[in-house]
This record gives C-alpha cells, structure tokens and sequence, in this order.
C-alpha cells in the first residue's frame, strides 16, 4: 500500500512541476514580446530623429589618460565626421571598429609583438575594421570621417607604452567606449 501512495505523491509533484514551468515559460514569453516591442518603439523613434536632421553626421572625442568620450555618442549613418582632441600628456590614439560592447573585441593571449590583453586587431573582420586616426600626440587635434553603416562601434586606444620596465596597453586600462549609428 506504501507504494501506490509514493507513486499518487510522485505523480502529483511532477503535474506540479510541469504546471509551475509552464507558467514560468509563458511569462518569459511575455517579458520577451515586450522587451522586444520596446526596443523596436525605441529604434522606429531614432530612425525618426536621424530622419528629420536632429542626429547629426559628426562627432567630437577627447582622448585621456585612460579614457575616451565620444560627444555625442550618436550619429547618422553615413560619412561620419569625428574630430579627435587629446587632452591627455601621452600620446593617444583611435581606433573604430564595429562591435557591440568592448569585451566582444578579440583580445591578444600571450604577450609578444602586443601586451596581453590588448585588442588583437589583425583577428576583427576586414569589414568591422573602420579605420584610425594613427597616432595623436598630447594637446593635438585630428579629424578623420569614416564610412559607417547603422550599429553599435567600439571606440579604443591600443597603444601599449613601457617605460622603466613598466608595460601597460592603453586598452587594459579601459581607453574604449561605444559610438551608435543610426
């Protein structure tokens, strides 16, 4: 008899069970749609903005020691203009590159021609490599324009300095920041 009643608990906590993952799957779902219809309100609101000439075709950046700021962080597709000032005492560079965050770069594993760490830039796909403004020495300013398409772009600095037996790579040190395109 202890058997059939085992058999009645188990049965009865696996109906349990599969009601409760349906109702966490169904409202998953739901969240999803959601999450999905605000980022699309989001995107139709941006395409609107870039259309009617409020998103603008430039860009201002100031490099820093270790820092990039992109003002503003958003432009529309197209010949994209950026004028790049370093306000910092070392020289800086920029570099574009598309990808949605700076972690999604490829980084080099062991020290050799670059430190480990830095951004493997020879790994980016020939078509998210954007281009660079080449070294920027302190107090100067450069402007360079770049062909972007609409997506998320990392902005770096992958200089590696040593000095006095001290190696740093500006990337490390979290020289990057993201630039939108609409």
């Amino acid at each position: 008899m202890a058997g059939t009643s085992d058999r009645g608990v188990a049965r009865t906590a696996i109906a349990v069970f599969l009601f409760v993952a349906v109702l966490l799957s169904g409202a998953a779902l739901v969240s999803a749609a959601q999450t999905s219809s605000k980022l699309d309100t989001v995107n139709r609101r941006l395409d609107s903005i870039a259309a009617n000439g409020a998103i603008g075709n430039s860009s201002h950046v100031t490099l820093s020691e270790f820092k990039i700021v992109a003002t503003p962080g958003l432009a529309r597709a197209g010949l994209v203009t950026i004028t790049v000032h370093n306000a910092g005492s070392i020289t800086h560079e920029m570099v574009v590159a598309r990808a949605p965050s700076p972690a999604d770069l490829p980084k080099v594993k062991v020290t050799g021609d670059r430190l480990a760490g830095a951004v493997d830039e020879e790994a980016i796909a020939p078509i998210d490599t954007m281009g660079e403004t080449g070294d920027v020495v302190a107090g100067a300013t450069v402007t360079h324009t770049f062909k972007l398409t609409p997506g998320t772009y990392v902005l770096f600095c992958n200089i590696d300095n040593r000095s006095q037996g001290v190696a740093m790579n500006h990337f490390v040190r979290g020289m990057a920041t993201t630039f939108t395109v609409v």
